[in-house]
């Protein structure tokens, strides 16, 4: 028997609990039967004693004590009875059963029960030896049966708990089937039974969930090297116009100076990949260590190294920062949000046009607003407004 499979277990287990009921059964009804037997025993021979006394006139004539062995038979219908008539002096009267009753008193192998009276003793008794064989006999006969039982209801609980085991073993062959292209998998309900039913619509939804974090990897990894093609171009272009023909000092350290420009904006997006990377794969409280963070401190920090922009674009900025507290929180990746956030309203509000920053204190929670001026509002989609690089 395979020790790891349920099947194999479950049939084991509901063998050797029928089982075990069937001996303790078989052993509670020999104790039963012998308890039954020894009362009717005793009761017969305690009947049979009574009634011996009653018939027993005192005379020991061999004719009037087999005339009274018969009475007291013919009365009381008694078999498997013993009868044994004493004199006063404790000598043989008269017997009568097969085989004979040994004594008046308790005897191995016996059941006796005796009356004392002004004639002499009476005893009657019944032979226990072959009923205890019987009731032997009868035991080891149950504990058979309870054998063959235990082995025909291991093989019914085996075609049973195969047959409850079949959907698992059915969506086990649909997860191989699937194996090679997990990303579509789709499992198909194999019953109509409550927990499979319930199995399967959770299995989907972990297998849908993964999809969806497969797709946003694919959407991060084909919109990171979008972003990072430009820049490479930019490089590549400056390089080869800096090397196809000699040029003077000059236009090496503007064609350098402009190579400078793109390696430390591909240094800064690569930053915020690995950034933006570390946040999607680490748990909800992120692995950066808490401190207290002044947020209208880092907007302030934002604005001044925006300033130039700003200014040539002509922008209004509007902050309102006088509730702002500080908040607990990674200084890092609060850095990196506040700056996208201000660095986009920079980068898409029409010349001329207004940005609002304002940090309102709520209950147990602390809220950034950046919001700016954009014409084209209607046009955006905000299904994917939040989606890396959009």
């Amino acid at each position: 028997m395979n020790r790891n499979s349920l099947r194999s277990r479950m049939t084991f287990g509901f063998a050797l609990s029928f089982a075990i009921f069937a001996v303790v059964a078989s052993l509670g009804f020999l104790i039963w039967s012998r308890e039954l037997a020894l009362i009717d025993a005793t009761e017969r021979s305690r009947a049979a004693a009574l009634l011996l006394d009653q018939e027993w006139n005192g005379r020991t004539d061999e004719d009037s004590i087999l005339h009274t062995f018969d009475e007291t038979y013919e009365d009381a219908r008694l078999e498997n009875v013993a009868l044994l008539i004493l004199d006063p002096r404790g000598r043989e009267v008269g017997s009568e059963g097969h085989p004979p009753l040994p004594g008046v008193r308790s005897h191995p192998g016996w059941v006796i029960q005796s009356v004392q009276s002004s004639h002499g003793t009476v005893a009657a008794g019944v032979h226990w030896e072959p009923i205890e064989k019987s009731l032997q006999a009868r035991t080891f006969s149950l504990l058979g049966s309870a054998l063959l039982a235990s082995l025909g209801m291991g093989v019914a609980a085996w075609f049973l708990v195969g047959r409850t085991l079949r959907p698992i073993g059915e969506l086990t062959d649909q997860a191989k089937a699937a194996s090679a292209d997990a990303l579509h998998a789709h499992l198909a309900t194999p019953s109509g039974d409550t927990e499979v039913t319930r199995l399967v619509a959770t299995l989907n939804d972990f297998l849908d969930r993964l999809k969806d974090n497969a797709k946003d990897r694919e959407q991060f990894y084909a919109s990171a090297a979008h972003e990072l093609r430009t820049p490479l171009a930019v490089l590549s272009a400056n390089i080869e116009i800096a090397l196809s023909r000699p040029r003077e000092n000059t236009e090496y350290q503007e064609t350098l100076s402009e190579l400078q420009d793109q390696t430390r904006l591909l240094t800064k997006l690569a930053e915020d990949l690995l950034t933006l990377n570390r946040l999607n794969t680490s748990d909800s409280d992120g692995d950066e260590e808490r401190e207290p963070v002044d947020l209208a401190d880092i907007c302030e920090r934002m604005l001044r190294s925006l300033a130039p922009r700003i200014e040539e674009r002509g922008l209004v900025v509007k902050t309102d920062f006088d509730h702002a507290k500080e908040v607990f929180t990674s200084s890092a990746h609060t850095t990196i949000l506040v700056r996208n956030l201000i660095e986009n309203a920079v980068k898409y509000t029409p010349p001329g046009g207004w940005i609002r920053i304002s940090i309102h204190e709520m209950i147990k929670v602390t809220r950034l607003e950046v919001a700016n001026e954009y014409p084209d509002v209607d046009q955006l989609d905000f299904v994917h407004l939040f989606d890396p690089f959009y």
